[in-house]
């Protein structure tokens, strides 16, 4: 016989039944355990069809218990309970109980009540079209929503719409991998005429071990339509045999398809075969019909009325558990028994006892609390025997009462039984932890006044034991991987993407900071290994439990590293082990360094260039440093573009016959000319440009070199003499000349080049820190509804407190440097944390833009991104809407992103005209200029906007008089230095005030 606890967690069965009703009726249980089992009860009687009994008991037990039933887990109830009244044709109290099961639902669930009220439409024959296309709309699980978009076909076929039926198929083509949409879709194609695309989808089912009678029916009514005898005899060859043992639908179609066309074509034989048998199966279907009954009037019910009964909460005691819940997550104490202390020091400026008292099973201590002070001390087995906690721990129950009604058990604090200084005694089970008791010294005679107080403090003092043994052993793992991680023996760093850490041992080998950035490091990498190194960490990043292995030359040491990605969560990071090589690589050094050729180009290498630059520093020279074709390679591979690109060195080094020509890396040429006046260089570099652009290659004939060029000119600009910090301006001033301009063909080196990279490090540095510590803060622009003088969005905005950057600096650095996607996803999660933290406190939220480029809106992890924290902080989707800054956007991308987003509600707006007019958006936002020419062009925009239901918001107005205008012509929504800008915690607090 199983137990009342197997029984509710267990899945249970018909047999488990009389059990159920045995401990439900001879049992005393908690009211939780009761209504668990109850509902078990229920849910078999609905299998054995009990449905009569279901409805008897379950509206009694709703009656006496309907205060009670608050939580989702009551679902089960709501829905048996459904379904039985449906059965006994009890359709106003079904429908009653669809309404009851959909309070209780978590927000994402809430569709279960819709599908309830589907069926409810179904059994009463009332119409459902609207309700499954609603439905169809909303956030479902994958298998549900394939359900209801076949439902949908269904019904557009039977309605004669087939053209609703193919943007469904397209939904359908994402989510359903069994693709059950197949039957509909062919139908759909054929009552459209779309006779191409119905063949070329059906011949690739025709052999499909499901959907082959469908395709074959499909291509059997186009070919007898077009004729085609030979086709239709093949089809009748493959498919004669398999066609009894198809649906008796698709045997009607088949046989009345071939009897039509061996009638036409007077092939007697066939026709009396598919004749004969159609006449035998349609007197089967004679037979088979089924009898219609008819829907009975609904029986009289008793319509049961809610209770006028109030439940007794105490507000008070409701806002003391919210403000102690709160406190609890911010102890951050070493030990559970000053955890213990600090939370209950705060619990006493609450509420007075005589004791607070916890027995923890697992370390039999008992800790008890009294005006600021915290005993603790370990009980031997013998000592708990006849106490509360001996109770406790057996029934598993709360236990609560006067004094007199435990006059045979003993005060566990002093061993003996109680007296009167204790008037009042609380009693709760700790789940599976312990016991938390609760002395009052005057006696109460309405146990309800603090039962719920003291309940909600046993489970936050269950919360405090979960998770101390969850830091515990963090805590003792982390100790491990920091001591390993410590370890002299090897050399390690830690990186993630937003952060570096090394040990001592690589920081002595590395000569680098514990801290650094992954630019800090790149600055000492060789130049013709930082782009291979990049690539590799680039590729390790994109998935984790990924190895990699590099050797690379860095400062005067040759290192290899041995690379480990790891996912960590949502995050990956990358372990690195660093070996110090240099002294096993002397010999090959040695030979590496006496080749002074390039073996691809014939050009003079990297390492003749290391030999003569010091000897090119002691004169007036330039330096450039030139980039080949980027696209060549994707395009035309790897041989072809070797051979070009030697033929891009031979050129290269023909036209500077002055200087020399090196081979710097795998796509670049180092230069060196013998003068350094601006004039002379200028001219120089363009005429090598209109040479190479006038060349006509003989390796790829229809493309033209397109070369970009960095020079420096020495010691004019620079009077530098390291080498490497040479080539670290050259390959800087490239990188600037292809990232800031597209039509210009060289760049002159300027130290504010390698200033503002600098510096940009430290902004990017800076950024990643700020994300990575949570530091980034929100500030609000006010979005007026002049018409109405209220706010109608606050629009987001982030700021870092520790840099005096404006944020669209910050925001175009991040572009630069790829950062620009994790920092908007970061906005985003800012914002709807706020959301979430601010209902929490006040039950109510505010409507929020948040500006977002078009980059990180096209990116396809970007929509997955923002659902998944809508889902977590459970922030309905109408309270926010994108501002998408950018234009020039590509339709097929752009419809079905905005489309995503819009049909769960979130609003879309742009900055750009032309996109406004070209997509489905919900609103234009256009900064304001007061010339008389743009405020006509203003007025008229707005009148456009309005005849398609967009909403027209005017920014950057910051006077009176061009609000005056604006309110002149009927502009409702502006914003500008006219309202001020709100922090988010002044935002916060103001709400929270006025919602007092």
């Amino acid at each position: 016989m199983k137990t009342i606890e197997q029984l509710i967690n267990e899945v249970v069965n018909i047999d488990d039944l009389p059990n159920i009703i045995h401990y439900l009726e001879n049992e005393v249980l908690s009211f939780e355990k009761y209504k668990r089992l109850f509902y078990k009860r229920l849910e078999l009687q609905y299998d054995l069809k009990l449905y009569d009994q279901n409805v008897e008991l379950g509206l009694k037990f709703y009656q006496e218990n309907e205060e009670k039933f608050i939580s989702e887990k009551d679902d089960a109830f709501f829905k048996v309970m459904f379904l039985s009244l449906l059965e006994v044709k009890k359709y106003d109290l079904a429908y009653q109980f669809i309404q009851l099961r959909k309070n209780v639902l978590p927000v994402l669930e809430k569709y279960k009540a819709h599908l309830d009220l589907i069926e409810f439409k179904k059994r009463t024959h009332q119409p459902y079209l609207i309700d499954l296309e609603i439905l169809a709309k909303d956030h479902l699980p994958d298998q549900i929503k394939v359900n209801i978009l076949n439902e949908l076909l269904v019904i557009y076929l039977e309605n004669q719409e087939d053209h609703k039926v193919i943007p469904l198929i397209d939904t359908l083509k994402q989510i359903d991998p069994k693709e059950t949409y197949i039957p509909s879709y062919l139908k759909a194609l054929y009552n459209l005429k779309n006779y191409d695309e119905l063949k070329h989808i059906a011949q690739k089912y025709v052999n499909h071990s499901i959907y082959d009678k469908d395709a074959n029916l499909a291509l059997l009514k186009i070919y007898i339509e077009e004729n085609k005898a030979h086709q239709i005899t093949i089809i009748d060859a493959d498919i004669s045999e398999k066609i009894d043992s198809f649906p008796l639908e698709y045997q009607k179609s088949y046989y009345e398809l071939f009897t039509k066309f061996y009638q036409t074509t007077n092939n007697k034989l066939s026709f009396d075969i598919y004749q004969k048998k159609l006449k035998n199966l349609l007197k089967e279907e004679k037979k088979q019909k089924p009898k219609v009954f008819e829907v009975e009037p609904n029986q009289p019910t008793v319509i049961f009325e809610k209770s006028d009964k109030k439940r007794n909460i105490n507000l008070e005691h409701f806002h003391i558990l919210v403000d102690l819940i709160a406190y609890a997550h911010q102890i951050y104490d070493k030990n559970l028994r000053d955890i213990f202390r600090t939370f209950f020091i705060k619990v006493d400026e609450y509420i007075k006892v005589k004791d607070f008292i916890i027995y923890d099973y697992k370390d039999s201590r008992l800790y008890n609390y009294k005006v600021e002070r915290l005993y603790d001390k370990v009980l031997l087995p013998e000592m708990i025997e006849n106490t509360v906690i001996k109770t406790v721990m057996k029934n598993g129950d709360d236990v609560f009462g006067l004094l007199n009604e435990f006059k045979d058990i003993n005060n566990v604090l002093t061993n003996k039984p109680y007296g009167e200084e204790v008037g009042y005694i609380y009693a709760y089970p700790i789940y599976d932890l312990g016991v938390f008791i609760v002395h009052l010294e005057k006696e109460i005679q309405d146990p309800g006044i603090y039962y719920d107080l003291f309940k909600g403090l046993s489970n936050i003092i269950y919360a405090l034991m979960v998770d101390d043994k969850r830091v515990r052993a963090e805590k003792k793992e982390n100790q491990f991987l920091e001591n390993v991680f410590a370890s002299p023996i090897f050399s390690l760093r830690i990186m993630s993407k937003n952060q570096s850490k090394y040990n001592i041992s690589a920081q002595n080998l590395l000569s680098i900071n514990q801290y650094d950035p992954l630019e800090i490091f790149l600055r000492n990498i060789h130049p013709s290994d930082i782009h291979r190194y990049e690539s590799t960490i680039k590729e390790l990043f994109i998935r984790g439990n990924q190895q990699a292995e590099i050797t690379y030359h860095y400062l005067d040491k040759y290192i290899t590293e041995y690379f480990t990605s790891i996912q960590k969560g949502e995050e990956i990071v990358v372990i690195s082990r660093f070996e110090n090589i240099t002294n096993h690589l002397e010999e090959k050094n040695k030979l590496i360094q006496e080749s002074k050729v390039d073996f691809d180009t014939n050009l003079m290498n990297f390492n003749a260039l290391n030999d003569k630059i010091s000897e090119y520093i002691q004169t007036k020279s330039s330096f450039m440093l030139i980039s080949f074709n980027e696209f060549i390679l994707p395009i035309y591979g790897y041989d072809i573009t070797k051979q070009y690109f030697k033929e891009f060195s031979n050129v290269t080094k023909k036209f500077f016959e002055q200087g020399e020509t090196y081979r710097f890396s795998d796509d670049k040429l180092f230069v060196y000319v013998p003068m350094n006046d601006v004039r002379t260089v200028t001219k120089l570099i363009k005429d090598y440009i209109k040479y190479m652009e006038s060349y006509e290659s003989q390796v790829i004939h229809y493309e033209k070199f397109q070369p970009k060029i960095a020079i420096i000119r020495y010691p004019v600009v620079t009077e530098e003499k390291l080498p490497y910090k040479l080539y670290r301006y050259l390959e800087l001033s490239l990188d600037y000349l292809k990232r800031t301009t597209h039509d210009e063909k060289y760049v002159f080196y300027e130290h504010s080049i390698y200033e503002n990279e600098v510096f940009e490090q430290q902004i990017i540095q800076c950024l990643n820190e700020a994300m990575e510590n949570q530091q980034l803060n929100l500030s609000f622009n006010q979005i007026i509804d002049v018409k109405r003088n209220i706010v109608w969005q606050y629009e987001s905005e982030l700021k870092v407190d520790q840099l005096n950057v404006d944020i669209k600096y910050l925001l175009t650095i991040a572009k630069k440097r790829n950062r620009l996607l994790d920092l908007e996803k970061y906005h985003v999660r800012m914002v709807l944390e706020f959301l979430h933290a601010l209902e929490q406190e006040t039950n109510n939220l505010i409507k929020i833009t948040i500006p977002i480029s078009k980059e990180t809106m096209m990116d396809p992890t970007f929509n997955q991104y923002v659902f998944e924290m809508f889902q977590k902080y459970q922030i309905p989707y109408q309270f926010i809407r994108f501002k998408v800054k950018g234009d020039q956007i590509k339709s097929n991308q752009y419809i079905r992103v905005i489309d995503e987003f819009m049909k769960f509600g979130i609003g879309m707006d742009t900055t750009s005209v032309d996109v406004a007019l070209t997509y489905p958006f919900h609103a234009l936002h256009l900064d304001y200029q007061s010339q008389p020419k743009w405020q006509s062009y203003i007025q008229k925009l707005k009148i456009l906007l309005e005849e398609h239901q967009m909403a027209f918001i005017v920014r950057n107005v910051n006077k009176k008089e061009d609000k005056a205008f604006l309110e002149n012509i009927d502009v409702r929504y502006i914003e500008g230095d006219l309202f001020k800008k709100i922090d988010a915690d002044q935002l916060f607090y103001k709400i929270k005030e006025q919602f007092k």
